[in-house]
């Protein structure tokens, strides 16, 4: 007896059974046979018409017909250049479109990239922020709103750790840009007030950590 799909003469199994097949592909060529995938129909992206696809025909999914295959780089080029395609913004959920680019997908929608602009230009102010957040949930301890640069030109532009001169010019993540410092630390109690504050250079500020060191307060009017 032969294979009902190659015909190739068969030999008993193991079992002493005879097979209707010689091997699996023809096993799946006949049951693709007796199986055909219907007919499917597609749109060509390039001029929308219709691609038929014959049934039992073993393709995925047409997306351009074969006499725009040619022309379709160029046309989804031109699309992509004139079109704005829709995004959704990381930071407040919000759907805003834009005009693509070669690049990294824009992850900020503009009220945000102005925001985002806003805390690079004024670090200083969102530093001062995160300090009196992180005093109130810490200890919920005194907090005065003051900037940065009032503490500077109080200590004279001189780091109270090192004693040495910060220059106004640096600014971080340099280990030389002034920073505000806490003498008693926010983890021990420390309020964000003037007398518990003084300049400090960024490396000598990450360097002290959250050690106390027994110093005193500024006593500061």
């Amino acid at each position: 007896m032969n294979c009902e799909v190659c015909a190739t003469p068969l030999v008993i199994g193991q079992r002493g059974r005879l097979p209707r097949f010689c091997s699996g592909k023809c096993r799946a060529r006949a049951s693709r046979a007796a199986n055909p995938k219907p007919e499917r129909v597609y749109t060509c992206g390039v001029c929308e018409q219709p691609i038929v696809v014959p049934p039992g025909t073993s393709c995925g999914k047409r997306t351009v017909c074969d006499s725009c295959r040619q022309v379709a780089p160029s046309v989804a080029r031109a699309r992509r250049s004139s079109v704005d395609e829709a995004y959704i913004c990381s930071g407040c959920a919000a759907s805003f479109t834009r005009r693509p680019t070669k690049g990294q997908r824009p992850r900020w929608c503009p009220a945000c990239t102005a925001g985002k602009g806003w805390s690079r230009a004024n670090r200083d102010l969102r530093n001062m922020a995160d300090h009196r957040r992180r005093v109130r949930l810490a200890n919920n301890g005194e907090v005065e709103h003051f900037r940065p640069v009032e503490i500077y030109e109080r200590d004279r532009w001189r780091c109270g750790i090192c004693r040495k001169r910060v220059r106004k010019a640096l600014t971080a993540p340099h280990p030389g840009a002034p920073s505000i410092d806490h003498i008693i630390p926010v983890v021990e109690g420390g309020a964000h007030v003037r007398a518990n504050v003084r300049l400090a250079h960024l490396c000598c500020n990450v360097s002290r950590g959250a050690r106390g060191g027994g110093e005193q307060l500024l006593l500061i009017g």
